[in-house]
């Protein structure tokens, strides 16, 4: 930003999408966005939003709180960065070389893409090791994988890896020029393997394509005990890989089959790597005993389900997909009614939420299982404003 008039009016869109007071999700002040520029020590610029209320941000949110920092001139943005990063006990020189270019290419919060004298690299501030762990895994596999590495540095952990460029899952699926069906094989691979290994936070903002090929990033949660729970949410919600197969034109019916037919074969693969998986996990890193046997438990555990109840568990997937599908029905109910009744997002902060994360998106009322007020007031508003 080159003006204050600039950043006034950036704040004014994001209070355009943001909630009513008490609602968990404000939006930024004046105030909040001098701190960040003023504060050394504030590396990241987070989304205002109360965790643990099951609340969901938008692909505007996020958007709008990059540019708090995208919009500043290119010097200025070096500048920033390199004095955020002086403030954590970090040498920028050290880590990137010359610096040429940075910029937020975070969601809720800020991660930087940096452009060094060597490479293109991802940094960000590691709250586990998941990420490399993960990378190194898929390397033992054979699959496609990139370097991820973390750093130590005056008691925090950073995360540095390789930037595979700007194109999301979504953005190639809709390339008239990608190989759909090789894309779904792909991601009904990873879906396995993110279910044999725990995998959290799989919606499709992470993961990326290069050269054709599907990457996963942003690994943040491995090896969950209520795993089984959560693919059930994401399923329903519309994020579960599975799901990702409505959300292309035309009938999904075949490109479902095929997705199940890859995730199946992707099953046996992995039941067969289980020994390779298993030395894994015992040999990779500095782990102390207890997390190592908590690590081959599960994955014990997940290989057991899929040699002897596969099919059991593809009925828990098919009853999720159903679910998902139930929801779309709402999404489409919502969508008429913002069309028919605009006001409904001002008076409905819920309704709003859920329009603003769910359009153009393949999700549908993720999580809204925590919000059982929502479907009962669509159901209002349809029986009294639908022409």
């Amino acid at each position: 930003m080159s003006s204050p008039n600039e950043l006034g009016i950036l704040l004014k869109a994001f209070e355009l999408v943001a909630f009513p007071a008490g609602f968990g999700f404000d939006a930024f002040t004046h105030e909040d966005i001098a701190t960040y520029y003023d504060s050394p020590d504030q590396l990241e610029l987070c989304l205002k939003k109360k965790r643990g209320h099951h609340l969901l941000y938008a692909p505007i949110h996020c958007e709008l709180r990059r540019r708090f920092f995208n919009d500043l001139p290119l010097s200025t943005r070096i500048h920033l960065f390199t004095q955020k990063c002086q403030a954590q006990g970090l040498s920028v020189e050290a880590l990137f070389g010359h610096v040429s270019e940075v910029d937020d290419i975070g969601m809720g919060h800020s991660v930087f893409k940096v452009v060094g004298t060597d490479k293109t690299v991802v940094f960000k501030r590691e709250t586990n090791s998941m990420q490399p762990f993960y990378t190194v895994c898929l390397q033992a596999l054979g699959w496609p994988s990139y370097c991820c590495v973390s750093y130590q540095q005056v008691g925090q952990s950073w995360e540095l890896s390789d930037y595979l460029g700007h194109v999301s899952l979504i953005q190639a699926l809709q390339d008239p020029s990608s190989n759909i069906d090789n894309l779904l094989t792909q991601l009904a691979r990873h879906a396995v393997l993110g279910d044999f290994l725990g995998r959290g936070d799989r919606h499709f903002d992470n993961y990326v394509v290069k050269d054709a090929r599907l990457y996963p990033i942003d690994i943040s949660y491995l090896f969950c005990d209520d795993h089984d729970q959560w693919t059930q949410a994401y399923l329903a919600g519309g994020l579960y890989e599975m799901g990702l197969v409505t959300f292309l034109q035309g009938p999904y019916q075949d490109r479902l089959a095929l997705f199940l037919d890859a995730y199946r074969k992707g099953a046996e693969e992995l039941v067969r790597q289980y020994s390779l998986l298993h030395t894994f996990i015992q040999t990779y890193g500095d782990q102390n005993k207890a997390v190592i046997q908590k690590r081959l438990d599960f994955l014990a555990h997940q290989v057991t389900q899929f040699s002897t109840c596969f099919e059991q568990h593809l009925s828990r997937l098919k009853t999720g997909f159903s679910n998902m599908l139930h929801r779309q029905t709402y999404k489409l109910k919502l969508a008429n009614l913002v069309h028919q009744s605009p006001e409904i997002l001002k008076k409905e902060p819920l309704l709003k939420m859920y329009y603003l994360a769910d359009t153009y998106r393949p999700s549908s009322f993720f999580l809204v299982e925590h919000h059982p007020t929502v479907f009962p007031i669509l159901d209002q508003w349809e029986a009294t404003h639908v022409i």
